[in-house]
């Protein structure tokens, strides 16, 4: 006789497993922003000691881009970090109602939760000794997830093809 009840334990285990699989990367990828954010002071220049030599003046502006090209690649990765973890969601969610899925807004939501996060982050950094939360930088942050998800989107589409051998159309 089949046991109906455990096959449904299999299936909500699975679903959750694979929801934390799914996130986890984000998740850590969290983190490490949180650390990073988290340092008194983070100069390019005590990295690389001949910065220091070259002066007050250009070793301000390379601090000043490093960091800027910091933010910009650190929600560039969050932002697809989150739109894996919506996606995967999204279509564990729908095989387990037997429903179908659609990408639609899945993009707007990733950019909106790094930038959220990014908030949050400005947030946290005016509470660290060295550091300052500023507007520019959540820009910055939200310009790097908006790239990031917008070159997802113009990548190659490797969704599965329907029956007749063609790629499926979005709704």
């Amino acid at each position: 006789m089949l046991d109906v009840g455990q096959g449904v334990k299999g299936r909500m285990r699975a679903f959750w497993f694979g929801r934390l699989r799914a996130w986890l990367p984000a998740f850590v990828w969290m983190a490490v922003i949180y650390w990073f954010s988290a340092q008194p002071s983070l100069r390019l220049s005590r990295v690389v000691p001949a910065l220091a030599v070259w002066g007050s003046p250009p070793g301000r502006y390379i601090d000043f881009a490093a960091s800027k090209v910091a933010h910009l690649a650190e929600y560039f990765i969050l932002a697809r970090l989150y739109r894996r973890g919506l996606g995967a969601t999204e279509r564990r969610r729908a095989a387990f109602a037997g429903t179908s899925w659609r990408w639609t807004g899945l993009h707007t939501w990733a950019w909106a939760l790094a930038v959220l996060y990014a908030s949050t982050d400005e947030f946290h950094q005016w509470f660290v000794p060295g550091r300052t939360a500023t507007l520019r930088d959540v820009l910055i942050d939200a310009a790097g997830a908006a790239l990031g998800l917008w070159l997802l989107g113009r990548g190659p589409d490797w969704r599965p093809r329907d029956d007749g051998g063609e790629k499926p159309q979005n709704d």
